[in-house]
């Protein structure tokens, strides 16, 4: 017998071409990572409707000209849940630019994206370049991720064990 425990499935299905697709994760070391964010948004609700499609005029050419390595769309989680989330599959990690302020990576960042960029683009926020150490080097702070993977992946572990002994 298999034993499944209750799922929740979802999915979304939207036509277009496949060469303006981009990962969610960090693709490559030392590239640019740029934040969007629409003016006048709070973050803790959706951004003015303008102001949100300026963004995305920003974004789009940039996806078209295949200058955009990943891009991941960020909410209430802020700027560290989508920057881990993106580390996560290439192990990859940030150096944090000598002028950001560590308080902005928790805040709701609803409306925004976070862009790593092939080259430096005059464009967004720029938060840092990512790295091949997997860990976070922030002014005056240094986050190893595998802890946060390890607590992030254990969440899980009960209902979802992918650690338990195979057959002998």
């Amino acid at each position: 017998t298999i034993d499944v425990p209750p799922t929740l499935v979802s999915f979304a299905v939207a036509p277009g071409d496949v060469r303006r697709v981009n990962s969610g994760h960090l693709q490559a070391p030392f590239s640019t990572i740029v934040l969007l964010r629409p003016i006048g948004a709070t973050g803790n609700t959706a951004p003015p409707s303008a102001a949100f499609n300026i963004v995305l005029t920003q974004l789009s050419p940039l996806i078209e000209n295949q200058k955009v390595l990943s891009v991941r769309a960020l909410g209430f989680g802020g700027i560290a849940e989508g920057l881990f989330l993106m580390g996560l599959g290439n192990r990859l990690g940030v150096q944090f630019e000598d002028s950001f302020d560590a308080e902005a990576l928790f805040k709701p960042a609803l409306g925004s994206f976070l862009v790593e960029l092939a080259e430096p683009e005059d464009i967004g926020i720029l938060l840092g370049e990512s790295t091949t150490a997997y860990h976070w080097h922030l002014p005056g702070e240094h986050v190893e991720l595998d802890d946060v993977q390890k607590a992030y992946e254990e969440k899980l572990e009960p209902v979802f064990p992918y650690r338990a002994p195979g057959p002998n």
